[in-house]
């Protein structure tokens, strides 16, 4: 099985599963760097792809990112994040029988460290915030509608966004 091939295969699942374009996009850029480890190893069918070389890739997207200069590297957890999409991909692949072992069974849970929250506003810069809308206007009640759900949504601005009446609940 080619990588293109195992790629279409994710991606229609990943589509299945109502994901964003955007993430989907990230995705497949993040399987690229996977495609140009295998390449660079000349493994051409995935079908011969091991736990072993799985665990190489994600090894050595660590070593690769610890050589670069400081302001061209990305995050630890970015990093994981490649390592961990490329082992869902085989794990989809096994699911659907288009590969004969699981070779992600062994594979150990790849952790990302933990990090702080930025910038979140705590209850009274919150209050604060959601009195500044005139609630007297249209713009304003709408403001404030927005405000308030995205901090009790958690949600991103593009997620907000797409927002529309039909996701109320």
């Amino acid at each position: 099985m080619t990588y293109s091939k195992a790629l279409r295969v994710y991606l229609e699942h990943l589509r299945e599963r109502g994901l964003s374009e955007n993430t989907i996009h990230s995705y497949i850029q993040m399987l690229r760097r996977f495609d140009v480890f295998i390449t660079s190893k000349r493994i051409c069918d995935l079908r011969n792809i091991t736990c072993k070389n799985l665990l190489d890739y994600a090894n050595d997207l660590h070593e690769q990112n610890r050589f670069k200069p400081s302001n061209k590297q990305v995050s630890f957890n970015y990093m994981n994040d490649c390592a961990r999409i490329a082992v869902r991909m085989f794990k989809i692949l096994y699911e659907r029988e288009l590969i004969l072992s699981d070779i992600t069974r062994n594979f150990p849970k790849i952790k990302n460290r933990r990090t702080e929250l930025k910038n979140i506003p705590d209850s009274d810069q919150m209050r604060e915030l959601l009195r500044q809308p005139n609630l007297s206007t249209p713009e304003g009640f709408r403001d404030r509608t927005i405000l308030e759900t995205f901090y009790s949504c958690a949600l991103r601005i593009s997620e907000l966004r797409k927002l529309t009446v039909y996701d109320i609940d």
